[in-house]
């Protein structure tokens, strides 16, 4: 029987409610209840807030989305736990977290706000601690319990940063079978922040901050302990509870609580490394390295999504859902051996290893990588003296957890004026050049989508309108193309060029030759938009011995043109053979257009004409080992390549090209010292998103001496319409809410929109809409 407050009669009544706390903004009033017991005891919960005393001063929010008693069989309920509240600024609670993954998860789930920072109005972590003597986390264990028995199902506790560490802590002391989500969790208060933690010690014991700062972890680690309060979590506390059935712990590689939290409580932990990334107990457990996310930041709301998806099924693992969610692409699976951990000797890497030293009017920076293998093995890193005495510097080598391997001693150099790199080809030479150390290169220009055999051919129009593309890139590369502007752009940048890096990927699909001899290259950009019975031109598909045979004759006129621009022997061409399969699963990797295996089969007798005509040297083409990362930033394709294809191509460039390094750049510098790694970017989801806007458009219409613009088919946080009269813009909307705009005109002529949006993850996009030529006002 439950036991409403003295007064309700219903349990509802704002007498039973905290006066400092605001509920306005989560709908209807509150239910309140006296105590815990008569929580678990009320005939139903229904959907919203309720107010649960657990003493005369303390209380736990608790919000109810869904309803709970319809809750399926074999589903868990998800429990989410909130982090910092960023900008509190003195806000009142409740603070509650999740709403927004769980409306694309479905199903009913709970959010708790953490009973600390209703203590103090400027507290914005409080671990779900409570104050000392409140017994919280035991009065959440609690509440887990009646919940649970309630309505017989898991318990899925949900947190990332701060609530990570409570689902932790509450993973502990559980009575209820309970599985754990969190990202990115501190594992010890003690060893987050020291703003963070002053503020929070404050708050619980009343010290002053200068108090606190007098005393060193070991005594703030016994203030805690001698008022009940837990501050680390211990991982084989949570591996000995026998009702926690599942665990996946994910962890930032760029986060630094890598070595503050990740590996201390993996040091506890009965979890055994499994691979480069993982580390497993069964099929039930797994703490996760990975570069889904930079630093400190969350997993994109998509990955979130999709683990919580198959979470809530409760016969659905962590160990093979990881492996699932790299086949999709979610995960990365490519750079592993430069993750974070720490070093082994008996990798044999110590020889291999390079510091490079530079010196500017900023002070002195260092950095360190490997000529062999990964480049950053074990998450190598280097910090230098930063006060040198004379030219030679100490550097010591470290590894992932920032433990020191070794030092060396280096020569400072101050960087060059930068090389400059043409790239002409495709996503093979540019993803190259992106390994390249940006202190020493830099890129003077990039075409793109132009085969050669265009390129040395009459110009003409696009084959499509350029307003139909969405990317500014892709119609500067269309318009180039049409005007075969290859020749015109090197000849211009020639003089400042020291490398030119080419690859033939965007001759896979062929060209279209016009019955005038104008040639467009055929593209994966312009495919969507080719109208049906296309007269005039026709397509010769790559391989094709008319295709051969135009490529020769344009391969001559390339070769004099690299002659007179003076880059004949600065160029240089990657030629890997394609990825039949992609990483880490092995499965047939699929593209538009010659499949990995034909263009394998037809690409030597190009290359053998290449370097019997130009003489350029071609790297990669022997590379055997070639995959495509099911987590590339631009998707799966053959000639998207993983991270060590890239790196060895890298290698290869700048070993034939050391004279130049070392003449312009220093003697002391191993030019293979100059491959670094690309900060990592979790790609699937970004393709994932810009699919997502391209199955949407914006169209455009007049009325009278207005211009209509309606965006549809995009779901948006917020979008600004731009509309243009020829390449001029006419009109700069403002960020709005509304998904159409009207816009007055004044002028005949062509006018086309764009639509910039943003979505609800924070990322922009444009898109494009048709083109309307006006005649008459």
């Amino acid at each position: 029987m439950s036991t409403p407050l003295k007064g309700t009669g219903t349990g509802m009544a704002n007498s039973g409610l905290p006066a400092a706390s605001d509920y306005g903004r989560w709908g209807e009033a509150p239910a309140a209840w006296d105590s815990l017991k008569s929580f678990g005891e009320a005939a139903q919960w229904r959907p919203g807030v309720h107010v649960i005393w657990l003493s005369p001063a303390t209380h736990l929010d608790v919000l109810v989305v869904g309803d709970l008693h319809e809750a399926a069989d074999a589903r868990a309920v998800p429990v989410f736990l909130s982090g910092a509240v960023t900008g509190r600024n003195g806000a009142s609670g409740p603070f509650f977290s999740g709403l927004g993954v769980m409306s694309e998860v479905g199903g009913p789930y709970l959010c708790l706000s953490d009973p600390t920072l209703d203590h103090d109005s400027e507290l914005a972590l409080g671990w779900y601690t409570g104050l000392p003597g409140e017994g919280v986390r035991e009065a959440m264990a609690h509440f887990l319990a009646a919940v649970h028995t309630r309505l017989g199902r898991e318990l899925l506790l949900v947190g990332g940063s701060g609530g990570g560490f409570a689902a932790l802590s509450l993973a502990e002391v559980t009575s209820v079978p309970t599985s754990v989500f969190v990202w990115n969790p501190q594992t010890d208060i003690l060893r987050y922040s020291p703003g963070p933690v002053l503020d929070y010690l404050s708050a619980i014991t009343r010290f002053t901050t200068a108090d606190l700062r007098a005393l060193n972890d070991d005594d703030r680690a016994a203030l805690l302990s001698e008022r009940g309060i837990t501050h680390a979590v211990k991982a084989r506390a949570v591996a000995a509870n026998p009702h926690v059935r599942r665990l996946m712990y994910g962890q930032n590689a760029t986060d630094w609580h890598v070595g503050s939290h990740f590996f201390p409580w993996l040091d506890d932990s009965p979890l055994e490394a499994s691979g480069r990334d993982s580390y497993v107990r069964g099929d039930t457990h797994v703490a996760l390295l990975s570069e889904i996310s930079v630093g400190h930041d969350p997993w994109p709301k998509p990955v979130i999504v999709r683990v919580l998806q198959e979470l809530v099924r409760c016969e659905n693992n962590p160990v093979p859902l990881v492996d699932r969610l790299k086949q999709e692409g979610l995960l990365p699976a490519d750079g592993l051996d430069n993750l974070p951990r720490r070093w082994d000797a008996r990798d044999g890497l110590e020889e291999d290893l390079r510091a490079i030293v530079w010196r500017s009017a900023e002070g002195i920076s260092a950095r360190a990588t490997c000529i062999r293998g990964a480049t950053q093995p074990a998450g190598l890193s280097a910090l230098a003296d930063p006060a040198p005495e004379g030219e030679l510097v100490t550097v010591s080598l470290r590894d992932g957890l920032g433990v020191e391997i070794g030092q060396r001693q280096v020569p400072s150099v101050t960087p060059p004026a930068r090389l400059k790199i043409f790239v002409y080809g495709s996503c093979v030479s540019r993803d190259t050049f992106a390994y390249f150390d940006s202190t020493v290169f830099t890129l003077s220009n990039y075409v793109a989508r132009q085969s050669l055999v265009s390129a040395f051919a009459p110009a003409g129009d696009p084959l499509i309108d350029p307003a139909k593309l969405s990317s500014s890139f892709q119609r500067r590369m269309l318009e180039w193309d049409a005007e075969s502007a290859l020749p015109r752009l090197l000849s211009q940048r020639a003089p400042e060029v020291d490398l030119l890096l080419w690859d033939l990927t965007d001759e896979r699909l062929g060209v279209w030759l016009y019955d005038d001899g104008h040639v467009t290259t055929s593209s994966v950009d312009i495919a969507p938009h080719l109208p049906d019975g296309l007269v005039n031109r026709r397509r010769i598909p790559f391989g094709t011995d008319e295709h051969f045979s135009l490529f020769r004759a344009a391969l001559h006129q390339w070769r004099s043109l690299l002659e007179q621009c003076g880059v004949l022997h600065k160029a240089v061409l990657l030629a890997p053979p394609w990825a039949t399969q992609t990483l880490p699963v092995g499965v047939a990797v699929e593209g538009r257009g010659p499949t990995a295996e034909e263009a394998n089969r037809v690409m030597p007798r190009y290359l053998d004409l290449i370097e019997e005509v130009t003489g350029v040297p071609v790297v990669g083409r022997g590379l055997s080992d070639v995959r495509s990362p099911t987590a590339h930033r631009w998707g799966v394709a053959p000639f998207h390549y993983d991270e060590a294809t890239h790196v060895e191509l890298a290698r290869a460039v700048l070993g034939l090209h050391g004279g130049l390094i070392r003449e312009r750049v220093s003697s002391a510098i191993d030019p293979l010292a100059l491959v670094t790694r690309v900060p990592p970017r979790p790609p699937i989801v970004e393709a994932e998103r810009r699919s997502a806007v391209n199955r949407g458009g914006a169209n455009i219409r007049q009325v009278r001496r207005e211009i209509e613009v309606t965006l549809s088919g995009v779901q948006f946080a917020s979008v600004r319409i731009d509309l243009y009269r020829g390449s001029e813009r006419v009109s700069a909307g403002p960020w709005s809410k509304e998904a159409s705009a009207t816009i007055a005109i004044d002028e005949a002529g062509l006018y086309r929109a764009r639509v910039h949006v943003l979505d609800r993850q924070g990322s922009r996009i444009a898109i494009a809409s048709n083109t309307l030529r006006v005649s008459r006002l």
